[in-house]
């Protein structure tokens, strides 16, 4: 099943960008938001993969499963 990721550079400078989209590339992951680029982007793959693929940039970059939040309403209620 293909879920969605947050992929986030956590060293000093500009990261290595050929080596980064070499790896993708080889595990097909899909770009999907690349609007914080070079620093962050959203990534899609397989979730059995995602075990190979953390193991091969745990060094420079952060990938966690993208989260949800409910945001709470600002309308205020009275209640009688």
């Amino acid at each position: 099943m293909r879920m969605k990721y947050i992929l986030t550079y956590k060293g000093c400078g500009q990261p290595d960008l050929t080596e980064l989209l070499n790896i993708l590339r080889k595990y097909n992951v899909h770009l999907l938001d690349y609007s914080l680029s070079p620093k962050a982007s959203m990534v899609e793959l397989d979730s059995n993969q995602f075990n190979a693929i953390n193991q091969l940039l745990k060094d420079s970059w952060h990938i966690e499963p993208e989260k949800f939040y409910k945001v709470p309403g600002a309308r205020h209620t009275i209640k009688s």
